[in-house]
Order: C-alpha cells, then structure tokens, then sequence
C-alpha cells in the first residue's frame, strides 16, 4: 500500500517534506536564468541567436536524458548521480555568464546546450526519486511537484525584484543554488539502482529500454502529441520575454513569475481533475490550452496587457496538466527497472526533441517574418510566431482526442515500484 501525504506512518511526512525541498531547489536552479536568457542575449547584442540558444538548449535535453537516465536505472545511485550532475551545472552556469559578457555568440550557444545535457536529465532523476519512494500511484505527486512551480516563482521574483533580468548575474545566482543543490541531494534517502540483475547489452549504455514502451499504440499517440505540444512551449520559451519587454512591461521577470504562480494553484487541482475526467481528457486540456495562450499572446500586440496578462496566468494550465500529468501518466506505463528512463524520454520528447523543433522553426519564423517587420508593424510583427504555435498545439488535440483508445499500456513487470520502507528513510 503506497503512503499519502501527511501521514507519519514509516516516516512518510519526513520523506514527503524532504522531496518537497529537493523540488523546490531543481526549479530554482532552472527558473533563475531560463525565463529571461532571451533578455539577456538581446541585451548583449546577441538577439538574432535567441532561437539557435533555445535550440541548442533543446538539444542538449535531446540527446543526454536516457544516457543519465540508464545510469540511475542500472549502475548509479539516483541521489548521487543528481549531486554529481548539479556540481557540473554549477560550473556551466559560471563559464555561461563569462561568454556573455565577452560577447562570445558561439561559446554562448555551446555553453547552453551542454548545460541542458546535464541539466534536462535531473528532472527524470528528480521524478523518479519520488516515485520510487512514494510509488507511481500515489497521488501525493503533484503537492510534492509543487514546490518546484514555487522555486520557478521565487527565482522569477528575485531576478526581476534585483534588477537582474537582463543580467548575466542571473547565470551566478544559478550556479549558487546549484552547489546547495548538490550538496542536498546527497542526504536524500537512497534510491538504488533497480536494473542491476538483468543482463547488460550495449543498448543499456543509450537507455533503449525505454524504448519498449513504442510497442503499445496509446503511447505512441502520447509521444506525437508530447512533441506537438512541445512546439508552442518551445516558442513561448525563446521568445515570451522579449516579446512582453517589446510591449513596454517593466520588470519583466517579475511580471512572467505569474505563469508559475498559476502553476501553484492548478497543480492542486490535479487528484481531483483525475477523478472526474481521468488521465485522457485532464491531459487533452493542457493540449488544448495552447490553442488559447498563444492567440492571447497574439491579441495584446493590438489591444493592450489584458490579452498577455490572462495569456501568462494560464501556465498553470498549459504546464501542469502537461508536465505534472505527462510525468504521471509515464510512470503509469514503466516497470520499476526502467524508470528513470522512462521519465527522460517523457523529458527528450518535451523538452528535448518537441522544444528543438519548435526553437529551429521559430528562430527562423523571427529572423525571416518577424524581425524584418519590426519598424514597420511593431508588436505585430510577432502575430505569426504566436499563430503558428498554436496550430501545432491544435493538431495534437485533434490526435490525443481520436487517436488514444481504452486504456493506458499495463506493466510488463512489477506493479510497485516503491522503494521497501526500509529505505524511505
């Protein structure tokens, strides 16, 4: 029987509290230069390259998860690979504000994506560390995955309250938290590596077991629609803070901290999204979410901030009933030996190769349509990329809605992949 939360039974409220501070810590690392590295790089003359940044970010998140991930199913402690990746991003993170102020377009570009190759893959970890303790059924996920939309709004607050939006001082801010970070992940409970008994074969080196879960059609309409989706937040990602700074907005970080603090208020709403609808329909509302953010974005280039206002305050939609509910739904399908896999190929796909996508297509939709158009149109000139985002989320809502039949791909192994109690602790 998997543990709630709130319960002191086997220490189940120490473990829940425990995670809830490693969550809070990954997203202050991540929001406290991501949500403005397009403001920065516009700042430091490096505008025309925002797209290629954010395209190699999504490389990164591409290429390195299942690698990282195999590590923490097979041959790796996950706590430990977690510090270990965090002491590396720390260094990034400094050697990343040392390019930019040197007006380095290229070191930048390369700097930010072997970052997100270490970065992108502690979220599975993170994930997974939660599930395996807790169990993927627990439906304590989504309070303990708040207090990561709480560290996103902090980092987003204290950045745009200091002054530092535009600042490669954000870049040393990051690399703090990650220190701490690192040196807090070592104390959380141990989580063993689960594949340790089956035979190794090269494919483990790439994490190829994830891949099993391709068999199942449900899946594979769940990973086109993941990518699909992962093309609006792709382009909301590179361009939304350079956008809301064209429309006069100061305090720009301030300002988009909004969207995460939506997030603290939809992310509650999960458990009880589930029990009405199910998993088809809660995830088909994040989708469908998209269809209306970027239009609103769109609409304030003409009307004024309450179109972008209401466009922000919809994160918490778009991203937890996506990101929180995506995380979910694949430890639903993943037995226990492919589990830290299973959650970076739900990361590859959106953050990784959907973002990469999105990043390519809207670096050239800026550079060709909108920047030429600038002086002559204004904010209007960006109408295009908003409009194209939203069509890609349009497609997945039509495939997620016709193409996903029954019920979700049943386990091939163990059903529980908690952690014995021994261990919680």
């Amino acid at each position: 029987m998997t543990p709630d939360i709130g319960r002191s039974q086997n220490g189940t409220t120490r473990l829940t509290v425990r995670f809830c501070m490693m969550m809070l810590l990954q997203f202050l690392v991540f929001g406290a230069w991501f949500q403005t590295l397009g403001l920065v790089m516009s700042t430091f003359g490096m505008a025309n390259a925002i797209g290629l940044a954010y395209s190699s970010a999504s490389i990164g998140a591409f290429v390195a998860p299942l690698l990282v991930g195999s590590l923490a199913d097979r041959w790796f402690r996950s706590e430990r690979l977690l510090a270990a990746t965090h002491l590396v991003c720390a260094a990034l993170m400094i050697a990343l504000r040392n390019s930019v102020l040197a007006g380095s377009e290229g070191w930048t570009l390369t700097l930010v994506f072997i970052y997100m190759a270490f970065y992108m893959p502690t979220m599975g970890i993170a994930n997974s560390i939660v599930f395996r303790h807790m169990g993927e059924g627990n439906s304590s996920f989504p309070y303990v995955r708040v207090f990561g939309t709480i560290g996103y709004v902090v980092a987003g607050v204290v950045v745009g309250q200091g002054g530092l939006s535009a600042s490669p001082s954000v870049f040393l801010v990051s690399a703090s938290i990650s220190v701490v970070m690192a040196v807090y992940s070592v104390t959380l409970p141990p989580t063993p590596p689960t594949g340790t008994e089956s035979r190794f074969s090269l494919s483990d080196l790439v994490g190829a077991g994830a891949f099993t879960l391709f068999r199942h059609h449900n899946f594979r309409v769940f990973a086109v629609c993941v990518l699909l989706a992962g093309i609006p937040l792709a382009l909301y990602t590179a361009y939304a803070s350079a956008y809301i700074d064209a429309l006069g907005v100061k305090n720009v970080a301030t300002v988009m901290a909004l969207g995460p603090f939506s997030e603290i208020i939809f992310v509650v709403t999960i458990p009880w999204l589930l029990r009405k609808v199910g998993m088809k329909w809660s995830l088909m509302i994040g989708m469908l979410s998209w269809t209306i953010r970027l239009p609103l974005m769109a609409l304030a280039a003409g009307t004024g901030l309450i179109p972008l206002i209401i466009a922000i305050a919809m994160q918490g939609v778009c991203n937890d009933f996506l990101l929180v509910l995506g995380a979910m739904y694949v430890s639903s399908l993943c037995p226990p030996e492919i589990s830290a896999q299973g959650q970076s190929l739900f990361t590859m796909l959106y953050n990784g190769l959907g973002a990469l996508i999105g990043s390519l297509f809207g670096n050239v939709v800026f550079n060709s349509v909108v920047a030429p158009n600038l002086g002559a149109r204004g904010t209007g000139a960006w109408i295009p990329l908003w409009i194209i985002g939203a069509c890609a989320a349009g497609i997945a809502v039509v495939l997620w809605a016709l193409g996903h039949r029954g019920q979700a791909v049943p386990k091939t192994s163990s059903s529980s992949s908690a952690v014995p109690a021994t261990n919680r602790d």
